[in-house]
């Protein structure tokens, strides 16, 4: 870790997850905050769901392609689907 790393410490649990402290801004932490309100699914959701569209777009870069929105759906190779609350984020190949 390096001084601007915002991973400040990180402990190993017995079920195999790990308990992360991060440090941010305040403005970052009132975005986290935002997205889990609008959202309805609690902080850590949030950041798991943001880890999975995250490695989705740095996959679709490495197949030289861009992550984007469209008006039709039909339009997409991938479709992120199930972000609403009690749900995973999953991508799934489209048309």
């Amino acid at each position: 870790m390096t001084n601007d790393d915002p991973v400040i410490h990180i402990a190993g649990r017995l079920d195999g997850g790990a308990d992360v402290t991060l440090t941010m801004t305040a403005k970052g932490l009132d975005y986290l905050y935002d997205l889990a309100r609008d959202s309805g699914v609690p902080i850590r959701d949030v950041i798991g769901r943001s880890l999975v569209l995250f490695r989705a777009a740095m996959n679709a870069e490495k197949e030289g392609k861009t992550i984007g929105a469209a008006a039709n759906e039909d339009d997409l190779d991938v479709v992120f689907c199930n972000l609403t609350p009690k749900s995973v984020a999953t991508a799934t190949a489209g048309g």
